[in-house]
């Protein structure tokens, strides 16, 4: 699975419907495939490097997930507003149901 995902250009994925955000500073590691985008974000989550922005009315405008190395430098980072990031999260479960469905095929050759 993540071979596949890493194999899938960020170019192909956009193609795909999948939204790319992009790097918010040159010195930032940039995003060759839809793996490394999904493992940068699940990252950034996963290690609580995420900031809500609010917006003019106290709403939150916009996630920023970042990075870092085991010296605690930044990697990565990107902003994502809450509409592009439900429609990452709305590919990336379609993505799983349709891994359990072929997984499940009976039809599926092992």
């Amino acid at each position: 699975m993540k071979g596949e995902l890493n194999s899938i250009s960020v170019v192909d994925a956009e193609r795909e419907g999948w939204p790319i955000p992009q790097r918010e500073r040159a010195t930032d590691q940039p995003l060759h495939s839809l793996g490394d985008l999904i493992r940068l974000l699940r990252n950034g989550v996963a290690h609580g490097n995420i900031s809500f922005l609010p917006g003019a009315h106290g709403e939150i405008a916009a996630l920023r997930i970042e990075n870092r190395n085991e010296k605690g430098l930044r990697t990565w980072g990107a902003t994502v507003t809450p509409t592009t990031m439900r429609r990452f999260l709305d590919r990336f479960v379609a993505l799983v149901e349709e891994l359990r469905r072929e997984a499940s095929d009976p039809k599926r050759i092992a």
